[in-house]
């Protein structure tokens, strides 16, 4: 599967970033912080739609 929906979550595994993406991006620096591998969640897809769907309610569930 191509497409996944990443979330970060810091010390207290309270989650702080939701993201979409393919490949390495869950891994490439930006201007949030990107934490240790095992404090990242990512959750696949076949389609690209569906992966921006599920990142669309987490980031309004969590308001991130």
């Amino acid at each position: 599967m191509k497409w996944y929906v990443y979330v970060y979550y810091d010390k207290d595994h309270i989650p702080y970033y939701v993201g979409k993406g393919c490949g390495r991006r869950c891994r490439e620096r930006r201007a949030i912080e990107v934490p240790p591998k095992e404090r990242i969640v990512r959750q696949y897809f076949q389609e690209e739609e569906q992966a921006y769907a599920k990142e669309k309610m987490l980031i309004a569930f969590w308001k991130r």
